[in-house]
């Protein structure tokens, strides 16, 4: 069982395997009852840039995928065990878009892997549109801070900072420092209350960085039956 965690936030510190309860979301709950009951083997994996050196690269579908599959990879070389080449992958949110693309890429990232099933629950599939929906709540905006703290690095032909709405920097840059499990979830939904526009204004999501939102969402074909919920 391959599992693409959810939002935990974007820096280092905010890595599962750094914390005491790295299997406390949905996916991870499931993972832990599915290992427990049946027997399998289930294998988790920070995302890139927030164990190790550099940007996370939050919600960025083709490096959640390989960071999935490495993991994967990783686990069949421990000699303790006796693993096949089948496996389901599993998620939620942002984990939910990570194995969506982990079943895009298996076959030609991870070849010696056979996708047995996908699930995706609530999972961020189109970015655009959830940018577009949900830019003037709190929950979104939270979500938007992570992007915009995160893309401007990955991509800066796109110049995110220098685009955001008046008075929108200053909680991105406080926003991204917290991470979105326990308590500071709570403290990162209330720190977006108090951006006072929306994060990207609406020329930005029209242009250059919406196509890159919309770059994010996985369309197949997927190798597998899909589950989304």
């Amino acid at each position: 069982l391959t599992v693409s965690h959810g939002t935990t936030g974007v820096i280092d510190g905010c890595a599962p395997s750094l914390s005491a309860t790295p299997f406390a979301d949905g996916a991870g709950t499931a993972m832990a009852e599915l290992v427990t009951d049946h027997g399998w083997v289930a294998v988790t994996s920070d995302y890139t840039g927030m164990g190790t050196a550099g940007t996370a690269a939050y919600l960025v579908g083709e490096a959640e995928a390989r960071n999935v599959l490495d993991a994967s990879r990783a686990a069949r070389q421990f000699e303790e065990l006796s693993l096949s080449g089948s496996t389901v992958v599993w998620g939620h949110s942002q984990g939910g878009q990570g194995s969506l693309w982990t079943g895009q890429l298996a076959a030609t990232y991870a070849p010696e892997l056979t996708v047995l099933g996908i699930g995706a629950f609530a999972p961020a599939a189109d970015l655009y549109g959830v940018a577009d929906a949900d830019k003037n709540t709190a929950p979104g905006k939270t979500v938007s801070a992570y992007i915009a703290a995160t893309w401007n690095d990955l991509y800066p032909e796109l110049e995110l900072h220098s685009h955001l709405t008046p008075g929108s920097v200053g909680p991105v840059e406080r926003i991204s420092q917290l991470c979105f499990n326990g308590s500071d979830a709570l403290s990162a939904i209330i720190l977006g209350t108090q951006v006072p526009n929306q994060v990207f204004p609406d020329e930005l999501l029209a242009g250059p960085f919406g196509d890159q939102l919309k770059a994010q969402t996985p369309t197949g074909p997927f190798p597998a039956p899909v589950l989304v919920a």
